[in-house]
């Protein structure tokens, strides 16, 4: 019999399994097992289940999935534009305070729908405070994977935005016709809204919605958790020799008892399992409550949907944070191909926030590859469609042939692909045209917009030094691009970031001044397999 959840959870929710097995859902009730007991200033997080088991679904293995939950917990991360980035909350009175913002904004964007439950005679709040559970507990799964891409990019008020526009969209199925249990039409709405509105209906809408930021979410939350503060809360304190929670005075119950014990044993195999390169020998402290192999695939049933493998380069930089400086930590990571996901349609596109993607025909860019990239150009350009504009396996190993194909393009990104299988490469911001003239050879030019990536083994983004170091630069800071007939360099100063010969046969990746990169492949040199240029075009309406 498996041990009860931590109080971490709402143990008064049906939590969805999301077809998970019941393997499957053993591994998640030891992830939040463990997470409860590793962080015990973590008190309330009723989504991190559901959360749990979708991102087990896509990072497969135990290990990864506790560290990208663990870092949704206790790293809210910064925008481009330096906001705070949450992405759960962690304890009652935030947890209280995120109902009562989404309560505000369900006030100020879906006045009619606020306005029909205030006249309905329900109990608003009460209503208002499942609002969560219209996402994590009552949509489809294939819903809620496109929820949790934008919420992965965008945060908690993704979330928000999603709440309010099917808050919305079900005050408008019902018509006016006031339900005899509000509560439970809303959940019966979002469970079946496949048969009313597509999600990228959903999705539209919510990104529609004008001025709700995540400033404005921020405040929203700060004034009523200080609210809440000042009417005074129980506190849970707890004696961190033995990890053992109190309520006042009152001892652990034998359920707590239970749950504490059940976690030490997972939190031993937890660290024998990061620390072990054999994964065959056996754990020394195993023990019947551990109902399988730690490092465990995911399980799930037959009858899961088949969706596309959604934004997995975000997916998985969520639970490790790489260290550019660090070489040889690349080196011991092993990158994975795309999960067995199966793809349904070929008509699905992939989304970038609110955005989606036309498929790309790239022979080296997988979708979720191709969804990296996007997320990370410059903002202004993520509404411009992605083509392939130059293919050395079409148009021939040379670089003559990739100036003339990308001479009327701006931007670009060059994708190289080695013989080791790794991809790597460019964003540029000029055209390279630039060559036509002999005497600008070797000269160099380009933009602070410019970056260096590398998508394997984990994807990396290298900007340009001027960015994330500011203050004086030396002209050795600024070698963005030199390209000539015998050869193209991006990122220069005591090394090239890359360097490819004029045939695109073989080439070099070192540390360069400009982008401050470690070398994108891991022996430095490398021989190409194939190279593709994606120009980028803003989509005609």
């Amino acid at each position: 019999m498996s041990p009860p959840l931590p109080t971490v959870a709402d143990r008064t929710v049906q939590f969805p399994s999301y077809f998970l097995s019941q393997g499957g859902l053993c591994v998640v009730r030891r992830v939040v097992t463990v997470l409860s007991y590793l962080h015990p200033d973590i008190t309330w997080c009723p989504v991190l289940i559901p959360v749990t088991c979708v991102m087990l679904h896509y990072l497969q293995e135990e290990v990864k999935v506790y560290q990208a939950v663990a870092n949704m917990l206790t790293h809210t991360g910064r925008t481009e534009k330096g906001e705070r980035r949450t992405y759960l909350m962690d304890t009652r009175l935030s947890h209280e305070a995120m109902n009562r913002v989404f309560c505000d904004l369900a006030k100020r964007y879906a006045k009619a729908a606020y306005g029909f439950l205030k006249d309905s005679g329900c109990d608003v709040d009460s209503v208002m405070s499942e609002w969560i559970w219209w996402i994590f507990g009552a949509l489809p799964f294939e819903y809620v994977v496109h929820v949790m891409d934008c919420y992965l990019v965008e945060g908690l008020k993704v979330l928000y935005r999603v709440g309010v526009a099917l808050l919305d969209k079900w005050h408008k199925q019902i018509n006016g016709a006031p339900p005899s249990d509000v509560r439970q039409s809303i959940q019966d709405f979002c469970r079946n809204i496949s048969s009313h509105f597509p999600v990228k209906d959903i999705l539209k809408k919510a990104f529609k919605i004008r001025n709700l930021s995540r400033k404005l979410c921020s405040t929203l939350h700060q004034r009523h958790l200080a609210t809440l503060q000042r009417k005074g809360a129980p506190a849970i304190t707890i004696d961190s020799p033995t990890h053992t929670a109190t309520h006042g005075s009152i001892a652990l119950s034998p359920v707590e008892s239970s749950i504490l014990n059940h976690a030490q044993v997972c939190v031993s195999v937890l660290h024998y399992r990061r620390s072990s390169h054999n994964h065959r020998q056996p754990h020394p402290h195993s023990h019947s409550r551990v109902h399988s192999p730690f490092s465990c695939r995911v399980e799930h049933t037959e009858s899961r949907p088949g969706i596309m493998p959604r934004l997995m380069f975000l997916w998985d930089c969520i639970y490790i944070e790489r260290d550019k400086d660090n070489i040889d930590k690349l080196k011991t990571l092993q990158r994975k191909d795309t999960p067995a996901i199966t793809i349904d349609s070929p008509t699905h596109t992939a989304t970038h926030g609110s955005i989606a993607l036309s498929p790309v025909e790239s022979s080296i860019l997988n979708h979720a590859q191709i969804h990296q990239l996007w997320c990370w150009l410059p903002q202004r350009f993520s509404l411009y469609e992605p083509r392939v504009v130059y293919s050395s396996s079409e148009d021939g190993y040379h670089l003559r042939n990739l100036y003339q194909k990308c001479a009327d393009n701006q931007p670009l990104v060059l994708v190289i692909k080695t013989k080791n299988d790794e991809v790597f490469g460019a964003f540029i911001t000029e055209s390279l045209d630039y060559t036509a003239d002999k005497n600008k050879s070797r000269a160099y030019f380009g933009t602070g917009e410019m970056f260096l990536f590398s998508l394997t083994p984990v994807p990396v983004r290298y900007p340009w030094v001027g960015v994330t170091d500011g203050g004086d630069l030396s002209p050795s800071q600024s070698m963005f691009i030199s390209a000539d007939y015998t050869s193209l360099v991006i990122g220069g100063g005591d090394g090239d970031g890359i360097f490819l010969d004029q045939e695109m046969n073989r080439g070099h990746t070192k540390r360069c001044k400009t982008f401050n990169n470690a070398p994108l492949c891991i022996s430095g040199d490398f021989h190409c397999v194939a190279v593709e240029v994606l120009g980028l075009q803003q989509e005609e309406d």
